[in-house]
């Protein structure tokens, strides 16, 4: 659809520090008579153009506002948009008046859902309070189905809020708003020059990745960005689905825009193409930019913002890196394309590469955890594995996957797993290119017995930026060999954790807790200096509880009841202090951690420092990445209310069969006693 942007003039009753507005020429910001208006509104009817918007200055104050809008409706526009600071707005009957007219939809100018800021912005003390007035009269009119064209809120992105996005669309999705629109500020007027209101967008785009992934869990709202070259966006979010459901350059109207005046000696009205004008006069691309594939539909940055900053963020965007790749497993049957040839292709190639994007908590960091699952071929059948055979991922694929990973702009840590992956050969060369690059953490995920050949551990660099996490899931050959299913491995598996050690590479034992080997935890442990003598440094553990896999419900008896797994934590927790055991605590990723609810007050933080992103939530470009945890995991009716609900996955189903979901009570955490993030 076309849309037609008529400026009425651009007087205002609020004096943003960062509004272009406060650049122009007076006798563009005196009121456009109604005539000239309609007579714009009648020309863009006549070329077939169906969608009219409304430009300020700010329309409530304009005294032809209604008289135009009612021209536009008798006219046949379809769709028609008024853009607001909403302060007028405050009163409901204005509203009334406004959609009686004729108005179809509005959008309202909020940057901050903190009033201090807000009101500093606008230079106008109370216009926040003024605006949250608005917002709700026109959320109202939008549930009611009589703005038939919504209701969105406009945000710049800058230096006060860039932090807080999500933030925001919480505390504005509490107001009822179902739509946000976040634009990069522009540089100008008050602001030009002004680094603390115009932050780095490399600073920005984490928080905008969080932001996004979150809503794909579980806010749910639309969202979208503007004034963003695409070539900052991380190499996972170049998918066309996903890019056109966020990115205003990909999904915006086609605009033209009239304004009334003068400049330059020349009379007005001037007519442009708003996309025109952006991409070719007020914002402006590096030399390289030439050779982007997106060229065409990416505008670049403004003008402003690179005579602070530079171009330096600016890198072209190759074809390649605009097709997504890899097919990560997608769990869960809500989707509709998992069916047939799909679902086919899906078991065939399941699991094989796969991210997880989560937030740190505190501290508000995002980080990219990659899962690269070489194979699901092992040398142990551990009882509650639910892998099982499926193709292998070649060496090209996998460094594929690695090189593509090195493009985000996150911290980047890369799981490397199987199955058992030392069983594969390329091993070692895939994680010496995965360490290339700097801000890549890699953890190879294995049991530790092939180890055992000094020669084949001594294939792996040492690097602080190497981790190896061995699975041990027992301290006693009898215990450890009934776990993994084959005799005479728990003294090679300890063979191979001291060769690890005595190459002076970090290793973490890895607990995975179940009703065998749980009631042993604090014991074990004790013994643990007697096993690994290499160094005085012992590796410390982590305790795991069981996931859920196809066909663990017939093995629910393996499952430990959280409450006692607690206790006997906290028994080790003790024991490993008096043998000098590093205790790593007992969280994990997604579904490997103790509901938050099990724990004390003071411990709840431990589990919820990873907020996992649902793949079944995702859209589908994204999902062919990204990878969730919540297969076979079940919450009780009452998790919705808790404070810790959207950082927890529940528990499995196995375990719900066994125990019940009486143990899960909600969390309620009153908002002012909630601590804030620290920043």
């Amino acid at each position: 659809m076309k849309n037609a942007e008529i400026n009425i003039g651009k007087l205002c009753n609020n004096s943003c520090v960062f509004c272009a507005n406060g650049l122009v020429p007076r006798d563009e910001k005196r009121w456009v008579d109604a005539k000239k208006v309609i007579s714009e509104l009648s020309r863009a009817s006549v070329e077939g153009i169906k969608s009219a918007g409304f430009l300020g200055g700010e329309i409530s104050i304009y005294p032809h506002a209604l008289e135009v809008i009612s021209e536009a409706k008798r006219l046949g526009f379809e769709r028609i948009s008024i853009c607001t600071n909403g302060r007028k707005f405050k009163d409901p009957s204005l509203v009334e008046r406004f959609i009686e007219a004729g108005a179809t939809r509005f959008t309202l100018s909020i940057h901050s859902h903190q009033e201090g800021v807000e009101d500093v912005l606008n230079s106008r003390k109370g216009a926040f309070r003024e605006k949250i007035e608005a917002i709700k009269s026109f959320v109202k009119a939008s549930e009611e189905g009589r703005l038939r064209h919504g209701f969105s809120i406009n945000s710049c992105i800058h230096g006060k809020n860039y932090l807080m996005l999500l933030e925001m669309a919480r505390f504005f999705k509490g107001l009822g708003v179902a739509e946000l629109r976040f634009n990069m500020i522009r540089p100008v007027f008050m602001v030009e020059m002004d680094r603390g209101i115009i932050p780095r967008i490399s600073d920005c785009i984490p928080h905008m990745m969080n932001l996004i992934l979150t809503n794909e869990r579980d806010l749910e709202m639309s969202i979208t960005f503007g004034d963003v070259p695409i070539c900052a966006w991380p190499s996972i979010f170049f998918s066309n689905t996903l890019a056109r459901r966020y990115l205003g350059e990909l999904k915006d109207l086609e605009t033209t825009v009239t304004v009334f005046g003068s400049r330059n000696g020349i009379k007005l009205p001037d007519r442009f193409s708003w996309n025109e004008r952006r991409s070719g006069e007020l914002k402006i691309k590096s030399e390289s930019c030439g050779r982007c594939a997106v060229r065409g539909r990416c505008e670049g940055v403004w003008r402003g913002y690179a005579d602070i900053y530079g171009l330096d963020e600016i890198a072209p965007i190759s074809s390649q890196d605009t097709e997504p790749s890899y097919k990560p497993e997608i769990h869960g049957s809500r989707s509709p394309e998992l069916k047939g040839a799909n679902a086919a292709r899906r078991i065939e190639k399941e699991g094989t590469r796969s991210i997880t994007i989560w937030r740190d908590l505190p501290g508000d960091k995002t980080t990219l955890e990659a899962t690269l699952r070489l194979t699901k071929r092992c040398n142990q059948r551990c009882v509650f594995c639910g892998a099982s055979e499926s193709d292998k991922v070649t060496k090209t694929e996998a460094k594929r996957f690695i090189r593509e990973l090195s493009r985000s702009s996150f911290e980047t840590r890369i799981n490397i797993s199987g199955g058992e992956p030392t069983l594969d050969g390329a091993l070692d060369e895939l994680v010496a290119t995965a360490l290339e690059n700097p801000k890549t953490t890699v953890i190879v995920q294995t049991n530790a017995l092939r180890f055992s050949g000094r020669e084949y551990a001594s294939r792996y660099p040492t690097s602080e930026r190497l981790e190896f996490f061995v699975s041990f899931h027992g301290f006693d050959e009898s215990t450890y060999e009934r776990l993994t299913g084959v005799p005479g491995c728990f003294l090679k598996a300890v063979e191979g954790i001291n060769n690890l050690l005595s190459l002076g590479h970090s290793v973490m034992l890895n607990f995975v807790a179940t009703s065998i080997n749980t009631p042993g935890l604090a014991s074990g442990i004790k013994k643990m200096p007697g096993l690994f003598t290499i160094r005085k440094d012992l590796p410390p553990v982590n305790v795991s509880v069981m996931s859920d896999f196809p066909g663990m419900e017939m093995k629910s008896g393996l499952f430990v009841r959280y409450d006692i797994l607690w206790k006997e934590i906290v028994r080790a927790e003790k024991a490993a202090k008096k043998a000098g055991v590093g205790f790593a605590g007992f969280g994990g990723t997604g579904n490997c951690h103790i509901p938050a609810c099990i724990l004390p007050s003071s411990r709840r933080m431990e589990v919820t420092r990873l907020r996992v992103i649902d793949p079944d939530l995702l859209d589908r470009g994204l999902r062919r990445y990204a990878t969730g945890q919540s297969e076979g995991m079940v919450k009780s009716a009452t998790c919705i209310s808790c404070h810790y609900n959207s950082f927890c996955s529940g528990v499995p189903k196995g375990y719900a069969k066994s125990f019940g979901l009486d143990a899960l009570k909600p969390v309620i955490i009153s908002p002012k006693k909630t601590p804030s993030p620290k920043r």
